[in-house]
């Protein structure tokens, strides 16, 4: 599979098991004949592509836009994703055995406040859920990852818990969009650095594992893997 980013235009193709392009292909999506961007993909049980990314719009906001593609180059549906002020923007996309859709991704609130935002998306496009997370800060998140039993894992960077440094945030809601007991979970508060989250993965065993680095004054870089749990 490739993505290809246009001016103005969402284009995607796909590769068949022989050399050209599959009959129906390349999908293009323009939503105000302005900056579009595919960002991410991922494949369904049934042979359907899912892509997220953003579209801008009138204004110079951009919004969350994910599509569903039949095989055969056919749109299933579209689900866009506005906030009330500012560029929002995905981080993620899965997808599980049912069909069900999850973006996530970041909202922009004001200019000194932005959240973690997490999307459900039924298999015929209707929106199930989309829930927020918000230090009272900037929250910005950084990945996202489904586990097998429907919960939704985002992390990310946050200034409100030791401003002016940043902490890593890990927010998890189960299938029904509930926030899991115990979550968020913040790492790295107090340490007088800054954290900042890179991806996050949950394994078949539920643990929450996140990757990124820190940073403090005078100091290098440190890379890290750490297993967070409420």
């Amino acid at each position: 599979m490739n993505t290809s980013i246009l001016p103005a235009v969402l284009s995607v193709l796909i590769a068949s098991s022989v050399p050209g392009v599959q009959s129906g292909w390349p999908q293009y999506y323009d939503l105000a004949n302005l900056r579009d961007e595919g960002m991410f993909a991922v494949g369904d049980m049934h042979g359907n592509l899912i892509v997220t990314g953003t579209a801008t719009v009138t204004g110079g906001n951009a919004d969350i836009v994910t599509h569903s593609y039949a095989s055969n180059g056919g749109i299933n549906w579209t689900n866009r994703y506005e906030s009330t002020f500012g560029s929002d923007y995905p981080v993620g996309i899965a997808v599980d055995r049912l069909g069900f859709v999850y973006v996530a991704g970041t909202k922009v609130v004001s200019l000194t406040d932005m959240d973690y935002v997490a999307i459900k998306i039924s298999p015929d496009g209707t929106p199930v859920w989309t829930r927020t997370y918000n230090s009272g800060a900037s929250d910005v998140a950084a990945g996202m990852s489904l586990a097998a039993n429907g919960d939704v894992a985002v992390t990310g960077t946050s200034n409100g818990f030791s401003s002016p440094y940043t902490d890593i945030v890990t927010m998890v809601w189960d299938a029904n969009g509930t926030p899991k007991f115990g979550w968020p979970t913040i790492w790295g508060a107090g340490n007088q650095a800054n954290d900042l989250a890179a991806a996050v993965t949950v394994s078949s065993s539920s643990d929450v594992i996140v990757a990124g680095h820190t940073a403090s004054s005078g100091t290098i870089d440190q890379v890290y893997w750490v297993k967070v749990s409420p």
